[in-house]
């Protein structure tokens, strides 16, 4: 049968219509709503500033690892790490840290 796409956000309704599919009473696909992150008009630009400037740029994130790295790559931000839960960011910048980067950090500044 059909079902929503789950790598987009993206959540469907399938019913039961009397009637409809291959054997007369297959599911239909009654309803879809799509939700996406939407980036912010000059974030590709912030980017490409940071990274002329030789920046390495990272995002992130707690989005699942498919929609991270198509809104990373709107942006143009190659280093990705997705699915970080909240408490586990500070974490994942120590972890940077020790690699001897020096982080500086922006919440929610592509959505």
């Amino acid at each position: 049968g059909a079902s929503p796409p789950t790598h987009c956000g993206c959540a469907g309704a399938l019913r039961r219509r009397p009637g409809r599919g291959a054997r007369g009473g297959g599911r239909a696909l009654s309803g879809l709503v799509a939700v996406a992150d939407t980036v912010k008009a000059d974030a590709a630009e912030a980017v490409a500033g940071l990274k002329e400037a030789g920046v390495a740029v990272w995002m992130v994130t707690g989005d699942n690892a498919r929609t991270a790295h198509a809104v990373a790559a709107r942006v143009g931000i190659t280093n990705v790490m997705a699915q970080v839960k909240p408490e586990d960011k500070s974490n994942k910048v120590q972890g940077l840290q020790q690699q001897g980067h020096v982080v500086g950090m922006v919440g929610d500044g592509i959505n």
